[in-house]
């Protein structure tokens, strides 16, 4: 699983939580597979996997991360879409496309009561 510094200043979601906020409604084991084991993008070849970090004892990832990982794996490969996913503008282009994704007050209430 990647670290990365960045993930830590951006919207953060349980891994659970993951497939209410995903069109495809993934499992919970496939999201921890994408993380763990990534997925192999089908033009470049390369592995990519989901960012997570561990806070406590419960594993996050952010709504920029899933957007990241969704651009890497339908990436082509060619330096436009490496820059772009390495640009400011596209870190700021992630944060501001989250509209009609729940509020991190709604993912994190469903824990208090569903526990």
């Amino acid at each position: 699983m990647q670290d990365s510094p960045d993930i830590l200043d951006e919207h953060p979601i349980r891994l659970k939580d993951v497939q209410r906020i995903h069109p495809q409604r993934p499992s919970i084991q496939c999201v921890r597979n994408w993380a763990k084991r990534g997925l192999r993008n089908p033009i470049t070849g390369e592995r990519v996997y989901l960012e997570t970090y561990l806070n406590g004892q419960q594993r996050y990832t952010s709504l920029e991360a899933i957007r990241r990982f969704i651009v890497a794996l339908n990436a082509t490969g060619s330096k436009s879409d490496l820059d772009r996913l390495e640009s400011d503008s596209f870190r700021q282009e992630s944060g501001s496309s989250l509209e009609g994704i729940p509020d991190d007050e709604d993912l994190l209430g469903s824990e208090d009561s569903g526990g």
